[in-house]
């Protein structure tokens, strides 16, 4: 079957980075394509639209080329690029929370949504992940921080 290149759809040498780490299964690789999905936690204004949108292409590609039929990303049981991601998505959940957006949904992220679900039920994840309000209350004081920072991007009228 010939691949169709079509002009301007081609992906991004971000995407490449992101669909390389997950092919590669590497979870140094992995946390290096993912931690910058935590600045958009850090941001305000234009800064933080930027990288909301740049979360949503990451976690369109997860989805698309990470996970397929399989119950984990490493396959049918757990490996270290799901630990990768889930301390991540874990995270994510409280931050999204306090900046008031919401990435992972079932109608937006079905196949990423049903992974967070097993992720969390395996019982060695279950009993060692902190608790959403113990995340939450860590990350309120981090957000008021940045926001406050005099090197935070304010988006002025």
């Amino acid at each position: 079957m010939v691949g169709v290149k079509l002009f301007g759809l081609s992906p991004s040498p971000f995407s490449q980075r992101v669909i390389w780490a997950l092919k590669t299964k590497v979870a140094v690789n992995f946390v290096l394509i993912t931690k910058p999905m935590m600045s958009f936690f850090t941001y305000v204004g234009e800064q933080q639209e930027k990288a909301i949108n740049d979360n949503l292409q990451t976690l369109r590609i997860i989805e698309e080329h990470g996970l397929g039929e399989q119950k984990f990303l490493s396959g049918d049981r757990i490996g270290l690029v799901d630990i990768a991601l889930g301390w991540i998505i874990h995270t994510l959940a409280a931050m999204e929370e306090i900046v008031g957006v919401k990435f992972v949904q079932a109608d937006t992220f079905p196949l990423l949504h049903a992974w967070m679900k097993n992720f969390r039920e395996i019982p060695v994840i279950k009993d060692n992940l902190p608790s959403h309000d113990q995340i939450l209350d860590y990350f309120k004081g981090r957000r008021e921080m940045f926001v406050k920072s005099p090197h935070a991007c304010h988006h002025h009228h």
